[in-house]
């Protein structure tokens, strides 16, 4: 069988250069895992609807990640949403090495899963500032496709670069 070639597979790859780290998101059965594996075929591929890998990414998020030193497609990582949040110490090397930190809200389909990823622990209330705004926003005009940015490509701020999200369609 024939795959079509995906009219974003370019703009993936540019991104991909650009950031260590691309989500693909969209709706259900829209192509989202085709396209990443067609465009990244060289990466591992792991799902975390495997119970397996999922009990492993959870409990062992070192170990988990150590694997994929040269790119790995993580599929289905909102069914372990204790996942990213553990696994801080990788994300922020690979993200944010400034010791600054990163919030991303993951739009799964049903529901917005935020998160926040921070290189240096708190106890300041305003810690989860950033989640709390990203759900007050959780209106009908958020859930039919509008994007959240919060930052300029240019903004610099103690002179690291804030990334913005792109969205391609």
């Amino acid at each position: 069988m024939s795959l079509i070639k995906r009219t974003l597979s370019e703009k993936l790859v540019a991104l991909s250069r650009q950031f260590p780290v691309v989500s693909v998101t969209g709706p259900r059965q829209s192509g989202k895992t085709t396209l990443a594996r067609m465009v990244f075929h060289h990466h591992d591929y792991v799902s975390l609807e495997d119970p397996d890998e999922r009990e492993f990414a959870l409990t062992d998020p070192r170990g988990f990640l150590r694997r994929f030193s040269e790119g790995v497609i993580l599929d289905e990582i909102q069914r372990a949403p204790g996942f990213c949040p553990t696994s801080r110490a990788w994300w922020i090397r690979i993200l944010c090495p400034t010791g600054h930190e990163v919030d991303v809200v993951i739009d799964t389909g049903r529901s917005l899963v935020p998160v926040e990823i921070k290189s240096g622990e708190t106890i300041d209330p305003s810690f989860f500032d950033g989640l709390r705004y990203f759900i007050s926003l959780g209106s009908p005009a958020l859930k039919t496709g509008v994007l959240v940015h919060g930052g300029e490509a240019l903004y610099r701020r103690e002179q690291f670069v804030i990334r913005p999200w792109y969205r391609c369609v």
